[in-house]
């Protein structure tokens, strides 16, 4: 028979895992993958502290951290609509986390908007659009 700090772990993973999973999602209407832009930043977690000889003494700040990343996608006049009302509303102007995929590996991962996306006129195709995204990759925590 499970123990009372057992039945309240399992409380608690299924509230992780339950509000986990919540979050927004990119919505299925817009393109799946974004065009990688200039970077993809890894975070970094080390303190570097100089010597007065030697090498510098180096240790782990923290074990992560959110991860920059930059793209865009290319969408339609209604696509755009459509990703105006996710970004306004679903996650209200880039302050709520959503989950997309991670270009280079196709996992799902959770992001969060460092700027306002821009939006531009794609050159010479009418109806068609360009929205640059500069995201971070949140870690997951609990």
């Amino acid at each position: 028979m499970p123990t009372k700090s057992t039945s309240d772990a399992v409380a608690i993973s299924e509230r992780v895992i339950v509000s986990f999973y919540s979050l927004p999602v990119w919505p299925v209407s817009l393109p799946q993958y974004m065009e990688l832009g200039d970077q993809e930043t890894p975070p970094d977690v080390l303190i570097r502290v100089k010597m007065d000889v030697g090498p510098d003494r180096v240790r782990p700040r923290f074990t992560t951290n959110v991860r920059k990343i930059s793209g865009k996608v290319e969408l339609t006049t209604a696509q755009v609509e459509i990703f105006e009302t996710f970004y306004r509303t679903t996650i209200f102007y880039g302050l709520e986390e959503f989950r997309w995929v991670l270009p280079r590996s196709g996992g799902g991962v959770n992001y969060r908007f460092i700027e306002p996306p821009k939006i531009k006129s794609a050159m010479n195709v009418k109806n068609l659009y360009v929205v640059e995204l500069k995201l971070e990759i949140v870690p997951y925590s609990a």
